[in-house]
């Protein structure tokens, strides 16, 4: 059953989902955003990103 559970994280690239979260408050810091989103899946940083995160 475990490894049911957690195989759902293991897709291929091109069948991984992912999603671009916007209008969050300028302040949000990195454990609230963790916080408000990790129940909904992996967090990963996107590589992109230049801004500097607080």
């Amino acid at each position: 059953m475990n490894k049911i559970r957690n195989s759902w994280f293991d897709l291929p690239d091109e069948k991984n989902c992912n999603v671009y979260v916007t209008g969050l408050p300028f302040d949000i810091t990195d454990e609230e955003f963790e916080e408000l989103l990790s129940k909904y899946g992996i967090i990963s940083p996107d590589p992109n990103d230049t801004r500097k995160t607080k």
